[in-house]
């Protein structure tokens, strides 16, 4: 759990394949009093290497890391570190994950389209002890254990995000 003293500042390890990406989950959580991105990390190899040399209050994971899959990592962590919360994180709203992330331990899980409307109240309810998942995923996952927040279907995704993203696969 999240320390609940307010004067400590909670550390944070970003990983995220994308640097443009781990950029954007910095700013946005330089935005939160007493939460600190501490470390980086861009592959699943050196996620793993840095949650055994330090101690992080959260792990905010992609799921989709380019040497790994966010699943194998999450369940490595929860193995040797089964007190540290992982927040999951993806692109897209991936339900077939959903029940995956649950049994393997994930805290939450947020996406990146509505990055900066999640990670603030993902990151406040896991400091309480809470899963915050999206309500959404719940309903496809078929249960869960602990108190869980929902948050409102972010499958709504803001299609100017994804348009740029579209657009350069399409000339691949």
């Amino acid at each position: 759990m999240l320390s609940k003293n307010s004067t400590h500042q909670k550390k944070i390890l970003a990983a995220n394949g994308h640097a443009i990406l781990r950029e954007k989950l910095k700013q946005v959580i330089a935005e939160i009093p007493s939460v600190v991105v501490v470390a980086e990390a861009k592959n699943g190899n050196e996620v793993i290497e840095m949650v055994n040399k330090c101690d992080f209050d959260l792990v905010i994971l992609d799921i989709d890391l380019p040497d790994r899959n966010g699943l194998e990592i999450l369940g490595e962590i929860k193995r040797h570190k089964p007190a540290l919360p992982v927040l999951m994180l993806s692109m897209l709203l991936e339900k077939q994950y959903a029940g995956s992330m649950l049994k393997a331990g994930a805290d939450g899980y947020i996406t990146m389209d509505n990055l900066s409307d999640q990670v603030t109240e993902a990151i406040h309810r896991i400091s309480r002890g809470e899963k915050y998942f999206n309500a959404s995923l719940l309903r496809v996952s078929g249960g869960h254990a602990g108190p869980v927040s929902f948050h409102g279907d972010t499958g709504k995704r803001n299609n100017n995000f994804y348009k740029p993203l579209a657009k350069k696969r399409s000339h691949v």
